[in-house]
């Protein structure tokens, strides 16, 4: 008898800066979500398509749940918690250096009302501090939730990664694929560029700006003249003029830099030539209102 097809969703939960994304990255084999080491880095839900023979995996990258106070946190951990509907397996991650906290009691909870498969996933073994301390931790939460596997894994070289996978798709229905392997992306187009362009504020500047910028593609046209070239407009949103002034910087040094880095990854992302043209407004508060938020383009 053939072996029959899997396939199904899963979703990755976790606090901020647990390597959901980074695990989310490697196993598709390529770029999917942004990543930095800045809290709050992933702000949307994202999905990306893992396939082998016989199984296909569509995996669901959520924001980092957190106690923030904004629209925006409320929005991010509304979406965080709605992606645990609707999917075949949850994969909770935590970070094996990091003590559980009041957002991980948040997440507990929320997972008792979910009856599905759970798998503990413990990231960055590859970064152990105090096995103690995460031997401690992992007891805390298996003795609230009984979790269906629980796995220790680095996101950033692959350890034991490959072994997860295997055990969720045991765990996945037998369905034929929802897409074709030819999919790669789910995310739109207009979407991935803002958060290339996002990333690259992120990574060049201080520590002020991660929690304070968006990013809205106000155009994406074809150029009439110069054949095969996209010409794409985007606004950077930030919340005092300080912060404008960081993302400017001296001669406008600092965007010139985060445009060039953000061209370039643009142009390998979606195989096009790019024109890419950047400008800072200052929206004081944004993220505390709900106008804000949906203009900066999280629903």
């Amino acid at each position: 008898m053939m072996p029959k097809n899997k396939a199904g969703f899963v979703t990755i939960i976790g606090r901020s800066n647990v390597g959901k994304s980074t695990f989310l990255n490697y196993v598709v084999g390529r770029k999917v979500a942004i990543t930095t080491h800045k809290p709050q880095t992933t702000r949307n839900v994202l999905r990306g398509i893992y396939n082998c023979e016989g199984a296909q995996v569509i995996f669901v990258d959520t924001p980092g749940v957190q106690s923030g106070k904004t629209v925006l946190d409320k929005k991010m951990n509304k979406a965080a918690f709605a992606s645990l509907y609707d999917v075949d397996l949850i994969l909770y991650m935590i970070d094996c250096n990091q003590r559980i906290n009041e957002q991980d009691r948040l997440i507990l909870r929320s997972l008792k009302n979910h009856d599905i498969p759970k798998f503990l996933v413990v990231n960055k073994i590859d970064n152990l501090k105090n096995e103690a301390h995460m031997v401690e931790n992992v007891l805390s939460l298996m003795s609230e939730l009984e979790f269906d596997e629980v796995f220790y894994i680095s996101s950033l070289d692959g350890n034991n990664v490959e072994r997860t996978l295997n055990k969720i798709i045991e765990y996945l229905p037998e369905s034929e694929p929802f897409f074709s392997e030819e999919v790669e992306n789910l995310q739109t187009e207009a979407f991935m560029i803002s958060e290339i362009i996002r990333e690259k504020i992120l990574l060049l500047t201080h520590e002020e700006i991660p929690h304070s910028v968006g990013v809205i593609i106000e155009s994406i046209k074809e150029d009439h003249e110069v054949e095969d070239l996209l010409v794409i407009e985007a606004k950077i949103i930030v919340e005092r003029a300080t912060q404008k002034g960081i993302v400017i910087g001296k001669n406008g040094s600092m965007l010139k830099e985060i445009g060039t880095e953000a061209r370039k990854e643009i142009v390998r992302t979606i195989k096009r030539k790019v024109y890419l043209e950047l400008y800072v407004t200052v929206e004081p508060n944004w993220k505390s209102y709900d106008l804000g938020v949906k203009k900066a383009g999280y629903e």
